[in-house]
């Protein structure tokens, strides 16, 4: 946990308790106003991987078009990622109010 800066723990706090599970995250390009930013999440996510708290989905049959699709027309890196097990398990509230981690 100590590894893990603020920008990843509210990206894995939105992924665990949202609707939604699944995110597309794409690099930065040299048309991006702030591109440095941009790579800075991108990079995030990839050491959340990394970590084991965040799986990889862009090979997966049901999401590698969409993720071919997104890189041809942005020209950039794209990662599928969906919070694993051990990253749910540490990202889920408890009744009163605390994070388990």
């Amino acid at each position: 946990m100590d590894t893990i800066n603020g920008h990843q723990v509210i990206v894995m706090q939105r992924l665990v308790r949202g609707r939604v599970h699944t995110a597309l995250e794409v690099s930065a390009t040299s048309a991006d106003i702030n591109p440095d930013q941009v790579n800075q999440g991108f990079n995030d996510i990839l050491r959340l991987v990394q970590l084991g708290l965040l799986a990889d989905l862009s090979n997966w049959p049901q999401f590698s078009q969409m993720a071919k699709t997104e890189a041809s027309e942005t020209g950039a890196e794209v990662v599928v990622v969906r919070p694993t097990r051990l990253g749910e398990i540490m990202f889920t509230k408890v009744k009163w109010d605390k994070w388990k981690n």
